[in-house]
């Protein structure tokens, strides 16, 4: 089972609930569609990385992932299933989102789910 996701620096993520990464182009404002519905494009970039990503965590995890992903932007080293290899890229974190799943007088038996869109600069 692979549990190495996701790497920044000297710092392994911890294994994800869910991981997704999608491809995006990145158009300019010329690309249009003629009276034809054809579609004339002027794509800038391809293949984009976006990854959508998701954890389980105990405070102190939540805390150490959270840390991680706020700078403006950083390096990110993570698995690429489309090429079965991994692959390092500057990404910032658009989105991130925090949930209380199960809250207990004991710090060790509460738990947060954790997800964030990292997307390609």
């Amino acid at each position: 089972m692979y549990t190495n996701f996701m790497s920044s620096g000297g710092y392994t993520f911890p294994p994800p609930v869910e991981f997704g990464v999608d491809y995006e182009d990145i158009d300019s404002e010329n690309s249009t569609r003629n009276e034809l519905a054809n579609l004339h494009r002027d794509r800038l970039r391809a293949e984009v990385t976006k990854i959508r990503v998701s954890w389980k965590l105990t405070p102190e995890q939540l805390t150490a992932v959270a840390t991680h992903l706020r700078p403006k932007e950083f390096s990110l080293t993570f698995w690429n299933a489309t090429t079965a290899q991994r692959e390092t890229k500057t990404m910032y974190c658009s989105r991130k989102s925090a949930e209380l799943l199960k809250n207990d007088a004991d710090p060790l038996e509460q738990y947060w789910l954790y997800s964030a869109d990292i997307i390609e600069c």
